[in-house]
């Protein structure tokens, strides 16, 4: 990141007492460098804890983001902390917190709060939100004014119900990007009940295909080589799947993997290729998702994980 001079971000008059100031990196443009900045973070409330945020992953989501890339659907209000794929560790929390205590590692993905009384909030999917649910950054910030601010911070403030208890054994490096990639892989795995025997084909190998090819074995289903693969390409790495450089070859890697494969996991933004698919609304919607079989998976249920998404990395 681009050192420049430190930057004091004031979004609303808050009374000193409630808040307490914390470093961040900020965007102050769509075309400007994230630099070091100050913030200001709400004190831990009773259901509250506060994180000193030890990793965040760099989401692709951040970058359109940060860039306003999103502008027409999800403007963006800068300055701009981004970052939802947090994970750190438990410095204080609130009387009434049950989930953690001091010292606990806790992560936290891409949602700080909902409306918690609509009907997807009452059946545990807060992802739906009527209200809408309230984002980890560039959201209206229902306790301070203006608007949330991410990961890229050294500390955060967020209701225990939005945050995950993270195993000691764990890396802590690597479980952050778990948070999105992690869960945007392995919800229609555990949706469509990938299991020991069916292929997955795997269109991509970012930010989110690199980890269905961790995933995927770790539920039984082995990686096969595509005829012609080299050790070590993705093609030799990817089950049934490949994202060539040449059109030509990936074209036909496509062609082969929706013929071939019961399950495909794509991130490939190519409007042309074979392996894309109309989006499908999300919730209450029935019927195959993208690339999915129907013969191979038996009747789909009323919910449905995203259909794809935009890759965590170039």
């Amino acid at each position: 990141m681009t050192e420049m001079t430190k930057t004091t971000l004031v979004e609303v008059d808050v009374p000193a007492g409630n808040t307490y100031e914390a470093k961040a990196y900020a965007a102050s443009g769509a075309r400007s460098p994230l630099a070091p900045a100050t913030i200001r973070r709400r004190t831990p409330g009773p259901q509250d804890v506060q994180i000193d945020v030890l990793f965040c992953g760099i989401c692709h989501s951040d970058l359109h983001q940060v860039r306003n890339e999103w502008q027409k659907v999800m403007p963006t209000v800068y300055p701009c902390v981004a970052g939802h794929e947090i994970l750190g560790r438990v410095t204080k929390a609130g009387g009434a917190v049950r989930k953690f205590k001091e010292g606990d590692l806790a992560a936290v993905g891409c949602m700080v709060d909902s409306c918690r009384t609509c009907s997807a909030c009452r059946e545990g999917l807060e992802q739906f939100c009527e209200g809408p649910a309230t984002f980890t950054y560039n959201a209206p910030d229902k306790h301070l004014g203006g608007v949330t601010y991410g990961g890229y911070s050294d500390s955060l403030v967020v209701d225990e119900a939005f945050a995950l208890r993270v195993s000691d054994r764990l890396d802590p490096a690597g479980a952050a990007p778990l948070l999105c990639a992690g869960i945007t892989t392995f919800s229609p795995l555990k949706r469509w009940n990938v299991r020991k025997g069916q292929k997955l084909g795997v269109v991509g190998l970012g930010g989110l295909g690199h980890m269905d090819v961790k995933l995927a074995p770790a539920r039984g289903n082995p990686h096969e080589k595509e005829p012609g693969g080299r050790p070590g390409t993705p093609s030799a790495l990817c089950g049934r799947g490949l994202r060539a450089s040449d059109p030509r070859r990936d074209q036909g890697a496509g062609r082969r993997l929706l013929a071939g494969a019961g399950l495909v996991s794509s991130e490939v933004e190519d409007p042309t290729s074979p392996c894309r698919r109309r989006s499908t609304r999300w919730r209450g919607s029935a019927g195959p998702r993208l690339g999915h079989s129907p013969a191979s998976s038996g009747s789909p249920g009323r919910r449905a994980s995203p259909p794809r998404c935009t890759a965590t990395s170039p």
